[in-house]
Formats: structure tokens, sequence, C-alpha cells
């Protein structure tokens, strides 16, 4: 389904929540690392709206390619910009890379990304501090079938990570809670 910004619902809707959960945690000046395809085009668009509709946001757009130079001068850009918080918006492996650059130049607010960016990215970019998969991985017999680890998964039952309650004993949903994760001051990501 598409929206008013010409991109899916299910991206339009998660870059709201975002917006609003920033101004929720008093975050007043944005900044915004978005690629140059439709959906970080129409992301941004997404993004001025609902600050202009929250008042009293400051909200400002770095649009990038991803060519490494182009990539790393945005970045610069936005530590320049001095924000509270930045999004990153665009596709998986941009996401992934545009937080390795602001990392990289000093960046150390809260970095919003969309949930579509691969976990895997994630991990090389934040380190090891995705722990799930890599404790269903350790108890595993067989790492090399996927239904080992699905079933050491759910042998695992319920596991607190850092106060992020996981347990796949009842199916592959192993949480509820899917809004944010925050990749911390040490580029480590945290539930």
């Amino acid at each position: 389904m598409r929206s008013r910004y010409g991109i899916t619902t299910w991206q339009g809707e998660p870059v709201e929540k975002i917006v609003n959960h920033a101004r929720t945690l008093s975050i007043v000046k944005l900044g915004v690392l978005h690629q140059n395809i439709p959906i970080g085009t129409s992301g941004m668009k997404v993004v001025a709206d609902e600050a202009a509709r929250l008042t009293g946001m400051e909200v400002k757009g770095f649009q990038s390619t991803t060519h490494l130079q182009e990539l790393a001068k945005a970045a610069q850009e936005v530590f320049k910009l001095d924000a509270q918080g930045v999004l990153v918006i665009g596709a998986p492996p941009f996401a992934a890379a545009g937080v390795a650059q602001l990392r990289k130049i000093g960046v150390t607010q809260s970095i919003f990304v969309l949930s579509d960016t691969a976990p895997g990215l994630l991990v090389k970019v934040a380190g090891d501090s995705a722990r799930i998969v890599g404790e269903g991985l350790r108890r595993a017999r067989d790492v090399t079938k996927p239904e080992a680890l699905a079933k050491a998964l759910r042998a695992m039952g319920e596991l607190d990570f850092d106060g992020y309650r996981i347990d796949f004993s009842k199916g592959n949903a192993g949480s509820r809670f899917v809004d944010i994760a925050v990749i911390g001051s040490e580029d480590r990501l945290r539930y």
C-alpha cells in the first residue's frame, strides 16, 4: 500500500514513530542522513512533515549516495549540525554504512535506523552485541542447518538481554517489542 509520500505505509509509519519517539526523548534538533533514492527522499519528507506537526522540532536533512567519499562528507555535515539525534534513511546497506561513518567521525548522539536494515549489517557495524542469534548458535548442535538454530532458540525459553526479554518457545515471534533498537555510545547494539 502506498502512502501520500510515495513510499509504502510500512516505511512511512516507522519514520513517523521514530520522529515521535525522538520528540518524546526531548530531542528538538534532529539530523537526517538520507539516501538519494525514493525511500530516502520521501522518508525525509515524512520526517519534515511530522516534525512540523509536532512543533518545536528543528530538522535538517543531508542527502548522499552510497559512495564512501560522498557519504563521509554528508556524515561530516551531520556532525557539524550538532543535533541531539540522527535518523538514517535509505536502503539497508546505506543505513549500515551511514551509521559506520557517523560513528567514525565522532557522532555520539542517538542514531535511529529503520527496522529493515539487515541484522547482519548492523552486527558488522555495531559489533558482537546482537546476542540472541549468537546465543542460539552457541547452543545449536549443527550450525549449518537453520532448523538447528530454530530448535535451539525454542529450547532456550525466556531470556533477559539487558532488559529485552525474548522467548521463542511458543513460536517464531520471540518478542512483541519491535519499535526501537538502540546503538549505544560504544557502537554496540542494545535493546
